[in-house]
This record gives structure tokens, sequence and C-alpha cells, in this order.
């Protein structure tokens, strides 16, 4: 069974991870243009409702803690995986998941998409240096050279910096 959504929160200060990431999965970190990238995980929750919210049959063989969702994408651990990792899927289309190499590389997919997705410009690039800050981002240095020059990067350039999280 995936994790309830009573019992989610205590879930998620479980996990060994830096505390920036709780509070951002929890929804206390105050995280400015990228509130909307990570919304708390009310589809997640949908599935199955009324008589079992959060009723995923797709992911029999996984135990899912829902980190958050974006545009009808849900990021949910597998807890059962060891170590955890990191799976997205469309709500529609839940047979067709990804697995993620890391939460780093999952929440990069949100500066991908602030950036080069949705953005294009010097203030997406700065929000996300900000934004990749307060969540305690790893490798900030190679993000910070990365996203000098976000107007002429590659995808081999992106996956570079991807690699090192």
């Amino acid at each position: 069974m995936h994790v309830l959504n009573e019992d989610r929160i205590s879930e998620i200060d479980e996990l060994a991870i830096r505390s920036e990431l709780k509070q951002l999965f929890a929804g206390t970190l105050q995280i400015g243009p990228f509130q909307e990238y990570f919304e708390q995980p009310s589809n997640f929750y949908s599935q199955g409702w009324p008589d079992k919210p959060g009723d995923w049959t797709t992911f029999f063989e996984r135990k899912l803690l829902p980190l958050w969702q974006h545009s009808e994408k849900l990021y949910a651990l597998d807890l059962n995986s060891n170590p955890h990792e990191c799976i997205s899927w469309y709500a529609e289309c839940p047979n067709e998941y990804e697995t993620i190499r890391s939460i780093d590389n999952a929440i990069f997919e949100m500066i991908v998409l602030h950036v080069w997705e949705y953005g294009g410009d010097r203030q997406e690039a700065n929000e996300a240096i900000v934004f990749a800050e307060l969540v305690g981002l790893p490798n900030i240095d190679g993000l910070r050279t990365l996203l000098s020059n976000y107007a002429e990067c590659t995808e081999t350039m992106i996956q570079g910096y991807r690699s090192s999280l």
C-alpha cells in the first residue's frame, strides 16, 4: 500500500534527506516563482477516491511516497527500493512512468522547465540559482556555470550537469 495522505508528512520527516527538501515537499519552504512547480500531490490521492485514495494498482510492487505534482505529472519516492528510487508519471498514463536517478535530478527537471521550456530570459536563470541555493542543490557552482550561458546551452551541457547530481 502506498503512503496515505495523513501519513505523508511524517514519512517525509523520516527520510534521510536535506531538511530543505523536507520543507519543500511538505510545502513549507517559500520558493518564490518555483512554487507553481511543486504543488502538493493532490492528484495522487484522487486516484481511487473515495474508497481507496492513492490506490495506483500499476505500482503494486512499490510503496510510493508522493512528493509533488506539476501539470498533471506526479513525482514520488519508492520506499520499497534500496536506495529509494524517484519516479514520475502523468496521471493519465501511469504505465508510462520514468525512473529518475535521484531526487536532485527530479528537482533539476523543474529548473529545466523554468529556464528553458517556460522561460528563456536572464531573469529565469537568476531565479533558478536562488531556488537551487534554497533547496541546497549539489554542485551549485556547476549550475551557475551552466546558467551563465543559458541561451547557448545544449542538451549535452544540460545532461552533463544532470549527471553531476
